[in-house]
Formats: C-alpha cells, sequence, structure tokens
C-alpha cells in the first residue's frame, strides 16, 4: 500500500515552485456570494440581449446577415456594433461587405454614430479595418467621434 507523504524519519520534500503553481490552479474556487435580486428588466431590453446571444451564436458572417435580415427593425446600437463585428470575425466576412444587409448595417452606424460608447468605436474600427471595407463617411464619423471621446477610452 503506498503512503502519500515522505516515510517516516524521512526529511520533509520541498515542494517546487510548479507544483504548487498547479496545485492552486486545480484547487476548487470559493463561489462567489449570490448576487441580490435585481429589479425585473423591461421585455425590450431582454428581447435585445436575446438578439444579441442570436448574433454570437452565429457561425460565420452569412448567419450573422440571416440573422439581420429578421430582425433587424429590432437590432439597438449595440445589436449593430455586434453584427458588424462578429461579420469581421467570420472567416466568411470579406466576402459579404457588399450584401444589402451589411451596407445596411453600416449605415445604420453612420445613422448613431453620435451615440457611440468608446467601446463601440474601438469595435466598430477594428471590424472596418479588419475587412478592408471602405466607407469614408463612416470612418470620417469615427476618426470625428474617437477623438471627442479619447479621454475615455482605457489603455
Amino acid at each position: 500500500m503506498a503512503e502519500d507523504g515522505p516515510p517516516p524519519g524521512a526529511p520533509p520534500q520541498q515542494q517546487s515552485f510548479y507544483s504548487g503553481f498547479f496545485a492552486q490552479a486545480v484547487a476548487p474556487r470559493p463561489r462567489p456570494a449570490e448576487r441580490p435580486a435585481s429589479r425585473p428588466r423591461p421585455a425590450e431590453e431582454t428581447r435585445h440581449a436575446q438578439l444579441n446571444r442570436l448574433l454570437t451564436a452565429s457561425r460565420g458572417a452569412r448567419e450573422v446577415l440571416a440573422v439581420c435580415a429578421q430582425h433587424s427593425a429590432e437590432f439597438d446600437l449595440v445589436n449593430t456594433v455586434t453584427a458588424v463585428h462578429r461579420v469581421a470575425k467570420a472567416p466568411d466576412g470579406r466576402a459579404v461587405c457588399s450584401d444589402g444587409e451589411f451596407v445596411r448595417a453600416v449605415r445604420q452606424l453612420r445613422e448613431q454614430i453620435g451615440d457611440f460608447s468608446p467601446q463601440h468605436c474601438s469595435n466598430t474600427a477594428w471590424a472596418v479595418a479588419s475587412l478592408a471595407f471602405s466607407d469614408a463617411p463612416l470612418t470620417a464619423a469615427l476618426a470625428s467621434e474617437s477623438l471627442k471621446r479619447i479621454s475615455q477610452f482605457d489603455a
């Protein structure tokens, strides 16, 4: 029968940095305290969250655009930014840049740019750059909005 520790009378073994590190990494973590009950969210806010889940679950640019085609009338700003960002992340993203749904999403972003947060600015700028999508009015508006909010950007 094997014992877990050193034999009796033997000097204790020193624990290496790595064995201590891995022991901490696999140790069960305490559960966070239960969150207090929050007020119920309006149905509209819940719907926007559902739409974002549909967009983020999409497996390709064409699937993202299919969600846009079906639900874009319900989109808020976050949904539209998410849709453009997900198209840019998709391997087939560049292939759909001329698609009518994508062009409509970009037009919506241009119209809502005054409401952008720094996160919206950076996600949209990354998406447009990743897709090598050329839209001078959007690029100019993004640059202008980013400059207005430069002090709000995190490093």
